[in-house]
């Protein structure tokens, strides 16, 4: 049981990780079989591995996941450039100007009655101008119908339903808007990345514990590669970011405390 044991290849990284789990699932199944001489050589011959393979093991698994984060900051960094791109395209004279027109033109509408014998109900003549601008594939007429549309209350008792749903649809279109196709795209790849950066997360986790007070779980006074690892990884006003690794919260030192002029390596 021992020799074959003893004698796994262990050249990749993978196979190291594989040796380790085999081995501990090993002593854990058949450990009560074995004899003692057995049972004590197995777990020597495994803190050695664990000695040996610690350094090869924690450089790849480390390396994968400081990879992940940075690609999941970099479209951090794209969500951000879209969205000021978003900001920054839009005229600010033109957006006034249409503002300023559909402004007298559907608060004119919303102040009337309305007029069945004449044809006329305020809530359908509001409608009217905001689909004509809907369809218009102007930007800026979009947005500044929308707007105006949400913020508009009637008088008429009988369009009050219909404007409501008006509104609703004005909200629909600024949505639309503010989340452009650049946006969505890099909203869609920073959420792929997101899930990539768990994937590795849960790796770094299930790897500490192959390793003797390296569990990165650990209900208290976590430390070690593994553990400062996953300290990078930060949850603020509901959105996950990465810390930098000489980060307080990471490393448990404050570097500000530290003498003028002098850096961490």
């Amino acid at each position: 049981m021992f020799s074959k044991f003893s004698q796994t290849s262990t050249s990749s990284t993978d196979a190291k990780i594989a040796f380790l789990k085999k081995a501990a699932n090993d002593l854990r199944t058949l450990g009560s079989i074995m004899t003692p001489w057995e049972r004590l050589t197995v777990q020597e011959e495994v803190k050695r591995k664990q000695e040996e393979f610690f350094p090869d093991i924690t450089r790849a698994v480390i390396g994968k996941f400081d990879q992940a984060a940075k690609k999941y900051q970099d479209t951090r960094a794209l969500v951000a450039k879209a969205r000021a791109n978003e900001i920054n395209r839009w005229d600010a004279a033109k957006l006034n100007e249409h503002t300023e027109r559909y402004t007298n033109q559907i608060n004119q509408l919303a102040s009337r009655q309305s007029n069945p014998l004449g044809g006329f109900n305020p809530a359908d003549a509001i409608e009217r101008v905001l689909s004509e601008a809907l369809q218009s594939g102007d930007v800026h007429k979009i947005r500044a119908a929308a707007e105006v549309v949400q913020s508009t209350q009637v008088t008429d008792s009988n369009s009050k339903t219909k404007m409501v749903i008006l509104q609703r649809s004005a909200g629909e279109a600024l949505k639309n808007l503010s989340e452009s196709e650049e946006i969505r795209a890099a909203q869609q790849l920073r959420a792929q990345t997101l899930a990539e950066l768990d994937a590795v997360k849960n790796e770094v986790i299930e790897t500490s514990k192959l390793f003797p007070g390296q569990d990165a779980t650990a209900p208290m006074f976590a430390n070690g590669p593994y553990a400062n690892a996953l300290k990078r990884i930060n949850t603020k006003n509901g959105e996950v970011e990465i810390l930098d690794a000489n980060d307080p919260k990471v490393s448990g030192i404050d570097w500000s405390m530290m003498p003028e002029g002098w850096k961490p390596e």
